[in-house]
């Protein structure tokens, strides 16, 4: 008889256990990140947009895509894609998106915009530099993370 009460209360002792192990799992949905970019002469609008996933969410992704959707999935043949990066920098002038990044994406085979892509790549003193003193401002670049 107190081996059936010792078997009971060790079950229950293993639910609870179960129970609070399974509420401290995080949720693990990605993370997205939109920024739409109009540029002033009527061109279609490209969207910049980022993906952070994993268990500590240090897995990243972002894309330039014409693709207005904020969750997707990352299409080499439509969008320039930056895999891995943390940050990059942005700026219009004329009919150009100047990006600088630490590693130029493939240009994509279809990408339908009339809107030029300039891809400036800086090593990773110069980008630390930009970003750590603030100097992208007074280059007229944004950041987009």
């Amino acid at each position: 008889m107190k081996r059936k009460y010792l078997i009971i209360i060790l079950l229950v002792v293993i639910a609870i256990i179960g129970f609070v192990f399974y509420n401290q799992i995080p949720d693990m949905k990605p993370i997205y990140n939109i920024k739409k970019l109009v540029i002033s002469n009527g061109n279609e609008p490209l969207y910049l947009k980022s993906k952070t996933w994993g268990m500590t969410y240090d897995s990243k992704v972002i894309v330039l895509s014409t693709n207005e959707e904020e969750e997707f999935t990352a299409d080499s043949t439509k969008d320039y894609i930056y895999d891995g990066a943390s940050f990059l920098f942005y700026k219009f002038s004329n009919d150009s998106l100047f990006i600088y990044t630490a590693d130029k994406a493939h240009t994509p085979q279809v990408f339908n915009s009339k809107i030029q892509i300039k891809q400036i790549e800086l090593d990773n003193p110069a980008m630390t530099k930009l970003k750590g003193d603030s100097a992208f401002r007074s280059r007229g670049l944004t950041e987009f993370k």
